[in-house]
């Protein structure tokens, strides 16, 4: 699968001093798989993320948010889902509310928690069963003990 991880920034706000580490650390646990991974960070990108989407073709998005950052993580999520991409997101405000993220059209997946482990789960899923994701029902192919928490939204359109 070819998967762009996504760190959004907002204009308003913008305290962070450090590299989104843990999509770095998705990123390589997905090499390790054989995932070809692309990360964009919005505090260092001087392109923006639509035009990298119109660009380049993913099949999956993934998007960190905490709640001070959690609409600019929605509107990358749109983006994303206007190229067709499945779109995952992950981070403090999504584990916490993950119901509020998974009522927004843009949003295909939450993943809540550490998610070195899910995230290899959910690209095993959507390689083996794309078509069977359902709201409040396990991930097909998805091994419950390596997931902290998979939600999707009603259906999947892949």
């Amino acid at each position: 699968m070819r998967m762009l991880l996504v760190s959004p920034e907002s204009e308003l706000w913008s305290s962070r001093k450090h590299i989104p580490l843990g999509l770095g650390y998705l990123g390589a646990v997905l090499e390790e798989e054989g995932d070809e991974v692309q990360l964009w960070d919005g505090a260092v990108e001087e392109e923006p993320l639509s035009v990298l989407l119109d660009r380049e073709r993913f099949d999956l998005v993934g998007v960190t948010s905490t709640t001070p950052l959690i609409h600019e993580a929605w509107e990358a999520a749109r983006e994303a889902r206007r190229r067709d991409a499945i779109t995952i997101l992950g981070g403090s405000h999504p584990t916490l509310l993950p119901a509020e993220s998974l009522e927004r059209p843009e949003v295909d997946m939450v993943a809540r928690g550490e998610a070195e482990d899910t995230i290899i789960e959910i690209t095993r899923a959507l390689v083996t069963s794309p078509k069977f994701m359902l709201l409040d029902e396990p991930f097909t192919g998805v091994d419950p003990i390596a997931v902290n928490d998979i939600q999707t939204q009603t259906i999947c359109p892949f």
